[in-house]
């Protein structure tokens, strides 16, 4: 038997983190657009909430969407 079939699964990053990395990006350049943001997602390596490697605008404006209403990001939203 193989022993990486055992090994334990990577740790999956909590949504409340990926809210906190969206704002993050956000806030670290104003105007950003939410293709841009994902595309820094993915060459991060950073999984989408479901699991996935490929980040779409919805997802990331959904992050964007939860980080204002917790007030971590105020001010217009960012371009598509």
């Amino acid at each position: 038997m193989r022993g990486d079939v055992l090994d334990p699964a990577p740790k999956r990053v909590d949504s409340d983190d990926l809210v906190l990395m969206v704002a993050g990006l956000a806030r670290a350049e104003p105007g950003v657009t939410l293709d841009a943001i994902a595309r820094r997602l993915q060459d991060m390596g950073q999984r989408t909430p479901r699991g996935g490697l490929r980040w779409s605008r919805s997802s990331v404006k959904n992050l964007l969407d939860r980080a204002k209403e917790q007030g971590l990001v105020c001010g217009p939203k960012p371009a598509g």
